[in-house]
């Protein structure tokens, strides 16, 4: 049942309740008011049914158009390897572009900038630096 279906549900049970009030017919209101808390609550899940649906979809569909490979997620079209994007925060639903650790030689090895990830990688093979050293680098 989606949420349109249900709005106009609560409304007619409002208004039963209105008509179980005149008649002073308490088995009726109270039921009436049961039904219209139930719906409310089918509302209410529904709603952060949809909002979780589509959060794994904005999700599945990141992972579509990336491929893990030596240890970093790449576009699928980016053959050349050019670009790495960081594997923790793509987990986390992120596209997070991955920086050179080493300004100076790029294909080294690369960091997330991501300040409250902080990951680490050498995709290419090269050597990796610490975190430490790429954080203490004077421009970052």
């Amino acid at each position: 049942m989606d949420t349109a279906s249900i709005v106009p549900l609560i409304t007619m049970i409002k208004a039963a309740i209105n008509v179980a009030d005149g008649l002073k017919n308490i088995e009726v209101k109270n039921a009436l008011i049961a039904a219209s808390e139930a719906l409310q609550q089918q509302r209410e899940q529904n709603l952060a049914l949809r909002e979780e649906l589509l959060t794994l979809k904005t999700k599945l569909g990141i992972k579509e158009n990336y491929v893990l490979d030596k240890s970093v997620y790449w576009l699928k079209n980016d053959t050349s390897q050019e670009q790495p994007f960081c594997p923790a925060c793509m987990a986390k639903g992120l596209e997070v572009p991955m920086e050179p650790s080493n300004r100076t030689r790029p294909k080294e090895s690369v960091v997330c900038p991501n300040k409250d990830c902080k990951n680490m990688s050498d995709p290419w093979g090269g050597h990796a630096r610490s975190i430490e050293a790429y954080y203490a680098q004077e421009n970052f």
